[in-house]
């Protein structure tokens, strides 16, 4: 009892230190061992100016944490047999219009297709344009060029997401947050997890926070993530995100041989690894108002999940020091 009480204390003060070193307005931390919830923990403020606290039902900004929950309906399509990842993407979205080259899904999940990321300004990061369907972002980016031919180079692109969020819906037959709500967030009883629509009323979501140079707290930018929902506009718990983790390690909804290939670092058509397999490796999930993490080691049987309503934090160090610890034998297991 004394070690685990010891433990608690240890990993409070570590989240204290965090909040206050970098100034975050509110935490959220959640610590899976064995594919059960060891630790689930809420810091800090959702909402500063109403003095409303952090709960373990605090939605916050995913991020890019909703690739890989992307990427996982994907791949639920692919092992049902109603999508092939190696077809033309024309064939499930017709919406995307043909480049020189052929891009497949495979392509689009590993970063893979010579889509572009964001602008080198930003300033498509900070869109406040509201679109009411995955493919109207479609406008941001579909008439670029591709950078390069696919497969033969890899270029993170959250714009290939949004691309791969139209495959899931021709190869479903449903609206994106229908498929998704089907395809992942209820087989992992993910109950908080939804896009994160700013016109509608929605209980529980934080308020989004950026520090000032002289280290003072003010409101993010705005921002309207209905652009890209399917890579970067779900709000989510650290607890969603933990269930997410467990549903994976115990083949809930995927098979072991497709969560394998999923977290496969995918080559190069030259055979160069990656190190990035189907919407995998890039743990953290940043944009205006968050800073989010979500690590797996399953192997160790080990997940840690942190979301904050603070943007511009790296939260790799916290989530790295509670791995060790638990895995060191410290947490209390």
């Amino acid at each position: 009892m004394t070690r685990q009480r010891n433990w608690r204390g240890w990993r409070d003060q570590l989240a204290g230190d965090e909040m206050k070193e970098n100034n975050i307005a509110g935490l959220s931390v959640t610590i899976v061992v064995n594919k059960q919830v060891a630790v689930s923990r809420a810091y800090g403020m959702a909402d500063a100016e109403n003095h409303v606290p952090v709960s373990t039902a605090t939605r916050f900004r995913s991020g890019s944490i909703a690739k890989p929950i992307t990427a996982a309906a994907a791949m639920a399509l692919y092992q049902s047999g109603r999508l092939d990842l190696d077809a033309p993407v024309q064939e499930y979205c017709p919406a995307f219009p043909r480049k020189h080259w052929t891009i497949t899904t495979r392509e689009l999940l590993g970063h893979l297709a010579g889509i572009r990321h964001y602008r080198d300004d930003q300033s498509d990061l900070y869109s406040a344009k509201h679109y009411t369907d995955v493919r109207g972002g479609f406008e941001l980016f579909a008439g670029d060029p591709l950078l390069f031919q696919p497969g033969t180079r890899t270029l993170y692109s959250t714009y290939g997401y949004s691309v791969v969020g139209c495959v899931i819906e021709g190869a479903s037959g449903e609206e994106f947050r229908g498929a998704l709500n089907e395809l992942v967030l209820e087989p992992a009883k993910m109950r908080w997890t939804r896009p994160d629509n700013v016109l509608e009323i929605t209980t529980g979501r934080s308020r989004p926070y950026t520090v000032n140079k002289d280290h003072t707290l003010r409101n993010a930018t705005f921002v309207d993530t209905s652009n890209k929902i399917p890579e970067g506009g779900l709000i989510s718990t650290s607890d969603d995100l933990s269930a997410f983790a467990i549903a994976l390690e115990s083949n809930t909804f995927l098979n072991s041989q497709t969560t394998a290939l999923m977290w496969t670092s995918q080559n190069t058509s030259a055979g160069q690894a990656t190190g990035y397999g189907y919407g995998w490796e890039v743990r953290t999930g940043r944009q205006p108002g968050t800073s989010d993490i979500l690590v797996l080691l399953p192997s160790r049987d080990f997940a840690v999940a942190i979301m904050s309503n603070t943007d511009d934090i790296d939260v790799t160090p916290m989530a790295e020091t509670l791995a060790r610890a638990y895995l060191a034998g410290t947490g209390g297991r």
